[in-house]
């Protein structure tokens, strides 16, 4: 019998933050890790950080997130031009909501008519190109 239960591994499976999950092995991808260390570096409890990206310390264990962080040791972050590192948590809320946007105003101007939808969709095709 491995360190996880049958049930742990399925809900450890369902994280997108992780690379491979088995009875004894967890993988994290590259972006927990950075998001890992966006956080730790804002002061974040390494606990606290589990929870916050959707894995529960309690199923864990203490010391499998102690043996993160000790690997995380070596970790490089992707960095952004101003040599910040990247959030990509924060990244991908962003496109969330400028996607939301976007849906409300095609919406809208579908409610408008579709002179006005036609001339937006030929505005928005000549831009993505």
């Amino acid at each position: 019998m491995g360190i996880y239960s049958p049930e742990v591994v399925e809900i450890l499976k369902q994280s997108p933050y992780r690379e491979n999950v088995s009875d004894h092995v967890i993988q994290y991808g590259d972006a927990f890790k950075q998001e890992f260390y966006c956080l730790s570096q804002q002061g974040h409890k390494p606990k606290d950080i589990f929870l916050s990206l959707g894995l529960d310390p309690a199923l864990l264990g203490s010391n499998v997130i102690r043996s993160f962080v000790r690997s995380m040791k070596d970790f490089q972050p992707k960095l952004n031009q101003a040599g910040q590192p990247i959030s990509i948590t924060r990244s991908l809320i962003e496109k969330d909501e400028e996607i939301e946007k976007l849906k409300f105003e095609v919406k809208f101007l579908k409610k408008r008519g579709s002179s006005t939808w036609e001339c937006f969709r030929k505005r928005s095709q000549t831009t993505l190109l």
